[in-house]
């Protein structure tokens, strides 16, 4: 059953919902995810090597176990966005948005005229195969949730301008990227914290969405954010470093057990 982040965060406004990173065509990675709790998919187009065709296998899998889906696109490209919401993702998720005006570029990528400048087309999974043609882009347009990340001090300085646009819906610190260009590695540096601490009261100011990441080496760290009632979603860490983890706690144990 198809059902959409804005539909989820209705039904469950008495808690934080988690998402996770698709990075395998395998259907069985979803199905663990979903055996697992998780409650929204991300297909990342970004940094994982996908096709379209992979993608769009992903969602047919999470739709089949209620699981919402956001893709993750490669940054503030109008075709990609429009191919993916028509491809019948409920949500994107796109980064380095650094100033207001690319925040309503984004906007304007996501949303059917008279309020943004997608392009329409009637006869996709997103829009219904036709069966609505009267009312199916006003109600894309109110489905349809846009999730920005922020990742340059451009975007720290230009922060309120951009959170302040009204049709975006929900932020995320790109605290990854903020590393790299900060002190690589470390996500709590006092330049990344000053970022968070002017974030945090934002989110409340304009009623946004935010986002916090829980890491799989210190899971409980997550907690801090448990009574931030703005911070909507929890984001697992990346699949592949839980995978790999995993495995090398358990080949390490094997080995430990052989004395070797």
């Amino acid at each position: 059953m198809r059902i959409s982040c804005r539909e989820q965060l209705e039904q469950n406004k008495d808690r934080k919902l988690i998402c996770a990173y698709g990075v395998y065509p395998g259907d069985f990675v979803i199905d663990m995810m979903h055996i697992a709790g998780v409650d929204c998919l991300i297909p990342d187009l970004e940094h994982q090597e996908m096709t379209y065709t992979e993608l769009y296998q992903q969602m047919r899998v999470a739709d089949a176990n209620g699981m919402s889906v956001m893709v993750r696109v490669g940054g503030l490209d109008k075709k990609e966005i429009g191919h993916v919401l028509d491809m019948g993702a409920s949500a994107v998720m796109i980064p380095g948005i650094n100033n207001r005006a690319e925040m309503e570029e984004a906007v304007d990528c996501v949303k059917f005229p008279p309020i943004g400048k997608r392009l329409g087309c009637c006869y996709t999974r997103g829009t219904g195969y036709g069966q609505n043609p009267e009312h199916c882009y006003e109600e894309a347009n109110k489905e349809s949730y846009i999730r920005v990340i922020l990742q340059s001090w451009e975007a720290m300085d230009n922060l309120e301008d951009i959170m302040s646009v009204e049709l975006a819906d929900c932020f995320t610190l790109g605290t990854g990227h903020l590393s790299i260009i900060d002190i690589p590695g470390n996500y709590e540096s006092p330049k990344i914290m000053a970022f968070t601490d002017k974030y945090l009261p934002l989110l409340r100011k304009y009623e946004k969405h935010g986002t916090a990441q829980a890491e799989n080496r210190d899971p409980a760290a997550i907690a801090k954010y448990k009574d931030i009632p703005e911070i909507r979603w929890i984001k697992l860490t990346h699949a592949v470093g839980v995978i790999s983890d995993a495995y090398i706690d358990f080949v390490n144990g094997v080995n430990a057990a052989l004395g070797q």
